[in-house]
């Protein structure tokens, strides 16, 4: 029987490694990628091809930073939002960056958003100054057909706003793709492909 979903982020503490230390999840020599969770669940929740529709809900501002506060008191520096919709409230997420600036944190971060109209530039340059160096984009589809078969909720030129404004606020970008849903056709792969040549200035690195 599933168990009861917490929807108060903040009533849950977290984890302080006392069953045997965090340097136990350091490399030989010393890198160490810190998994860390403003947000569960997915806000957008609709993708056709996605199993990760949960209900979706973030933790407060301060008891977040608070956590990735004492994390870097523990020597801990670079950092993955482990969560599926990072950019599910972009507003919630520049309060996050404006804190960790405000505290002065000096971090590396990074972590996995969808496309949004209201990631513009400002947006990425709000992630830019609390330490984002690096985000994947869960583009997935690329033509305006894949589009409407996996109910992305976006457009081409807001996938090519997004990248754009993201790369020229100097965080390196990688993106999702999705191959053969159903429905998909030959037709839609090319134009999938001519897009992704089309924004190349704006790509780091793809995935599949």
């Amino acid at each position: 029987v599933p168990g009861p979903i917490p929807h108060d982020l903040d009533d849950i503490e977290f984890p302080k490694y006392e069953w045997y230390g965090i340097n136990l999840y350091r490399n030989w020599n010393g890198y160490q990628l810190t998994p860390i969770i403003a947000s569960r669940g997915c806000r957008w929740s609709r993708c056709t091809f996605c199993a990760e529709r949960f209900i979706w809900r973030i933790h407060s501002v301060d008891p977040f930073v608070d956590e990735l506060e004492w994390l870097v008191s523990q020597g801990c520096n670079l950092f993955m939002f482990n969560e599926s919709d990072l950019s599910g409230m972009p507003e919630k997420l520049v309060e996050i960056c404006e804190e960790i600036v405000r505290r002065g944190i000096k971090v590396r971060l990074t972590g996995q958003l969808r496309g949004h109209k209201k990631a513009d530039r400002q947006f990425f340059d709000s992630l830019k100054a609390a330490g984002f160096v690096a985000l994947r984009f869960g583009i997935d589809a690329w033509s305006r057909n894949t589009l409407r078969l996996q109910k992305k909720g976006y457009t081409v030129p807001m996938i090519r706003q997004n990248l754009e404004d993201c790369w020229e606020a100097g965080i390196y970008t990688e993106v999702n793709t999705v191959v053969g849903v159903p429905g998909e056709t030959e037709e839609d792969t090319q134009e999938s492909i001519d897009n992704i040549i089309a924004n190349k200035p704006y790509i780091g690195r793809i995935a599949n």
